[in-house]
């Protein structure tokens, strides 16, 4: 026995993961809560009388959790420490705002699990005849089938007590009952089942999914982010009588529907996502306020020609299997499949159906029930209300604001709502030919938003250095090593260098390949060949000897340049060996300037990687180049003061926008060597 005598209890898994989730981060709102619209009159003293009666009765509701030696325990305090607060916002000039905003600041503050009460109840007056009744709890006290087994006791004691009536007697399954309940569990053969049956349901697991496509990483906020709509009572209808015919019930519909949703949007096959259940299994323990809410893993199969009632008929068996086996705790699972990191689950996308019967009666008085907060959320679930009533059904996308903002939850809500409405209009389409977007989001995405056409000037990248050697002649415009080149000098070298090109018999239209190291030599080359009206292919020098050898056979270039130590290794093609700015004091350097370049012409040749069958040439325009070019200005924006490292081996595109996005704005051209590269990528295997 420890200081707390009887009253003492360790805390369930379900409590512990809360708990830890509380102490790793603090900020995180782990509080439920929700508002019953009370449509009658109600007398404040007698329903406080019945508030304290519900903590009498249900001992969860006075818990608090306290730490020895740094390990939590739940005490059960004798009596309950909060007051009911009766609120009168009848005067307010919107009695309802005023009350969503108190509500609100309730349900979002901060929790202390020792000192605090964990369970909050109020009564806000909105009229004479119309009066909410709030509730909230931190997570670790009940879950939400734990709140409406508190709801509707109370409306029973507060209809007794005020028709003077003694209430009919209430049992609650205690604390003490819970814990030697999963205790019995845990230790039991079933446990062992149940760990088997996730083990084989949820083999070659594939990557959770997400609807999200911020940069942020998942994690619990300290911010709720929501969007509400509803299904109408004749479209819930209509969803249950569609679902019979495969055995499915709504709530089973639904589930398939939204599944659905998540499938469309993301295009995965295998999809799995998290379900909620109560994680009651026998009458006792669906006589408990404490949580016991567990998530299990719905995991479908998607094909090409599936309809809604073959996906009706899945989800059917799956959810009746994965609920025989729903007390197998979902933080056991992750461990199972070591998903226990930062950043790592089964699954990041949820479905909660809340089929929890709520036709309660204060003294006659009927009532709406109204969600306030289901906790945080680590990225996105969809909550459907089933109240067992003819009231439209509301549903919710809750959501983490880190990772969605209000009109993309919107967005999402609109085209759940289509997709729905598509079903029930053509049962039989298959679902992967249902239109979720609809005609308004298709021209914006793809005529509105593809509207990018704008005035380009058809630029070349000779052009470009031409433009800053009369602008700015002596501003630095390639850095190799200890080498400085000015604009004046690359552009005078590279006219040269394409005049000795064309004195060598190279034409517009040729292909010359180009085998040199990394240097402001290399710059000089390539400027000079598209300044000839030719095309460059780059020849990386580590390359396998066969790739070279493909390239150059398939490319069949006019030339290949290469420093003079090099010609021996290409003397056994057919290709004519010239080297780089060779002889150049003997050309003629009077006449026009020299610029062959086309728009339409091809400014150089890159070869895939082959890793999907043989290497294929890609052939790049002056103006496809241009193009680039122009929209990356746009979007970094560079300055002339800026410099940027070419550091991209040749053979890849993004080598050009290295290259070439400074001389757009007669910046400098930083050149890696080939030995500083193999130096770095090394430096980066080894750490």
């Amino acid at each position: 026995m420890d200081e707390y005598g009887h009253n003492s209890f360790p805390l369930t898994v379900a409590q512990r993961g809360l708990w830890m989730t509380q102490k790793i981060t603090p900020g995180a709102i782990l509080n439920i809560a929700e508002a019953v619209e009370i449509c009658g009159p109600i007398k404040p003293e007698i329903f406080r009388r019945a508030l304290h009666q519900v903590t009498t009765e249900a001992e969860q509701l006075r818990v608090c959790v306290v730490e020895e030696n740094g390990k939590p325990r739940q005490v059960l305090r004798q009596v309950y420490p909060g007051d009911f607060p009766y609120v009168d916002m009848s005067r307010e000039a919107d009695p309802r705002a005023a009350i969503q905003a108190w509500m609100m600041h309730e349900v979002t503050q901060p929790v202390d699990l020792r000192k605090d009460p964990l369970w909050v109840s109020a009564l806000l007056k909105a009229s004479d005849d119309c009066y909410f009744w709030y509730q909230r709890a931190h997570h670790i006290v009940y879950d939400g089938y734990g709140g409406g087994l508190v709801a509707r006791r109370l409306a029973e004691l507060y209809t007794a007590y005020t028709r003077g009536e003694a209430p009919e007697p209430k049992v609650f399954c205690t604390v003490e009952a819970m814990v030697e309940a999963e205790g019995s569990y845990r230790n039991s053969d079933r446990f062992l089942r149940d760990r088997e049956y996730w083990q084989q349901q949820l083999a070659q697991l594939p990557e959770a999914v997400t609807l999200s496509h911020s940069p942020h990483r998942h994690g619990l906020s300290s911010e709720l982010q929501r969007s509400v709509g509803y299904l109408s009572a004749e479209t819930a209808r209509q969803l249950a009588e569609l679902g019979k015919s495969t055995g499915a019930s709504l709530p089973q519909v639904l589930i398939s529907l939204i599944a659905t949703y998540y499938q469309r949007v993301t295009g995965v096959r295998d999809l799995v996502f998290g379900m909620p259940v109560s994680g009651r299994i026998n009458g006792s323990l669906r006589n408990s306020v404490s949580v016991s809410a567990n998530v299990v893993p719905i995991r479908l199969s998607f094909t090409a020609e599936m309809t809604a009632a073959d996906l009706f008929a899945q989800v059917s068996r799956t959810v009746r299997s994965a609920l025989r086996h729903q007390q197998y705790r979902y933080e056991d699972v992750r461990r199972d499949l070591g998903l226990v990191g930062q950043g790592q689950n089964v699954a990041w996308l949820g479905v909660n159906i809340e089929p929890f019967d709520y036709r309660l009666s204060f003294d006659g008085a009927t009532t709406l029930s109204h969600n306030v907060s289901n906790s945080s959320a680590e990225d996105l679930m969809v909550f459907v209300y089933d109240r067992g009533t003819d009231a439209d059904l509301r549903f919710d996308l809750d959501a983490n604001p880190a990772l969605y903002d209000v009109a993309e939850l919107d967005e999402h809500r609109r085209r759940l709502l289509r997709l729905i409405e598509q079903v029930l209009a053509t049962p039989g389409t298959p679902l992967r030919e249902l239109d979720i977007l609809g005609d308004t989001e298709r021209q914006r995405l793809l005529c509105e938003w593809n509207n990018t056409a704008a005035a380009m000037p058809d630029i070349s990248a000779p052009r470009l250095v031409e433009h800053w050697a009369a602008a700015t002649p002596e501003a630095t415009a390639v850095v190799f090593e200890g080498i400085t080149i000015s604009y004046r000098e690359l552009h005078e070298r590279s006219v040269r260098q394409a005049r000795w090109l064309l004195a060598n018999g190279i034409q517009p239209g040729d292909i010359v390949a180009v085998a040199l190291p990394r240097s402001e030599q290399l710059l000089v080359v390539l400027l000079a060949i598209m300044r000839a009206g030719a095309a460059y292919l780059p020849v990386e020098l580590d390359s396998p000897n066969d790739r070279i050898a493909l390239v150059l056979d398939d490319a069949s270039p006019t030339v290949l340049i290469a420093e003079p130590q090099m010609h021996a290794r290409f003397t056994g093609s057919s290709l004519t060996l010239l080297q780089p700015e060779c002889g150049h004091a003997l050309l003629d350097e009077s006449g026009p300037e020299l610029d062959l370049s086309t728009p339409e012409g091809v400014a150089y040749v890159l070869y895939t990687s082959g890793s999907t069958g043989r290497p294929k040439g890609v052939e790049i325009t002056h103006r496809n180049l241009g193009n680039f070019l122009h929209g990356m200005q746009q979007q970094l924006r560079p300055t002339a003061r800026d410099r940027f490292l070419a550091v991209t081996t040749m053979i890849f595109d993004i080598a050009g926008l290295e290259l070439y996005l400074p001389l757009m704005v007669g910046a400098r051209v930083v050149m890696a060597s080939s030995e500083a590269l193999h130096c770095t990528i090394r430096a980066h295997w080894r750490g």
